[in-house]
């Protein structure tokens, strides 16, 4: 192809076009001072909060955990799976499927941020939690099409100042109740002998995460008004053992 001579490409002004006119710079009298603010309009500034910052006064997870980022963006990956599961069904999903899927899920893991040299173990990982959830009567049960079943449910609501936004992972009735269900990836102590440690862990954990569902529950009661059924809420965690994956608090 012809190569174009740079100056050939300068811009020229068309004949007979306006030029657009300098407006006029306005100077403010000495002394102006801004109106007064009418009431209706004074500072009404929000504080945000998000309930997942609700912790008790617990070290955060990337102080406590030397994994916690790595996990976090496991979570995030698995969350998606979740959702998608619980939309097409836990029927859709036979161990072969799954299998079949690990290209996408290890494309996913790089898409949150799993760096290189981490991918291998964390799709592992990722691979393992979600077939450990639909192995789990309890994580079908979760997944499964329930009256008024929603995953990834966004809230939002306005108390005086306070602003609060939450994503609820997984929320239906079931027999009569409302269920808040949270997510949370990350493994045990190494030690799986060591149950005192373990049993350390688990109520660590559920002590840490009971103001974030609370708040969860608050506001999903405030959305749905008076007369709602009654609200239960439990933490999941897919790469504990069986056994302890349940956390009804």
């Amino acid at each position: 192809e012809p190569v174009v001579a740079a100056a050939s490409c300068a811009l020229r002004p068309v004949e007979g076009a306006a030029l657009p006119q300098a407006r006029p710079l306005l100077r403010l009298p000495a002394g102006f001072r801004l109106a007064t603010r009418h009431e209706s309009v004074a500072d009404r500034s929000l504080r945000a909060e998000s309930p997942s910052m609700l912790g008790a006064a617990l070290p955060t997870l990337a102080e406590a955990d030397p994994e916690a980022g790595r996990s976090a963006r496991l979570g995030t990956v698995y969350h998606a799976w979740m959702e998608r599961i619980a939309t097409e069904g836990t029927a859709a999903w036979p161990l072969p499927r799954l299998e079949a899927e690990e290209p996408a899920l290890r494309h996913a893991l790089r898409a949150a941020g799993v760096l290189a040299h981490e991918l291998d173990e964390c799709a592992v990982r990722l691979r393992d939690a979600v077939a450990s959830t639909l192995a789990d009567e309890r994580g079908r049960w979760i997944l499964a099409a329930h009256d008024d079943a929603r995953s990834e449910l966004p809230l939002t609501a306005l108390q005086g100042d306070r602003l609060t936004s939450a994503v609820l992972d997984r929320t239906f009735v079931a027999d009569g109740t409302r269920w808040i269900i949270d997510f949370k990836t990350g493994r045990l102590p190494e030690d799986p002998d060591n149950k005192e440690a373990q049993g350390r862990h688990v109520e660590d954990r559920r002590v840490h995460y009971a103001p974030q569902l609370s708040r969860y529950r608050e506001l999903l009661q405030e959305q749905a008004g008076p007369g709602g059924p009654p609200v239960r809420m439990a933490l999941y965690f897919p790469e504990w053992p069986e056994e302890l994956r349940w956390q009804e608090l």
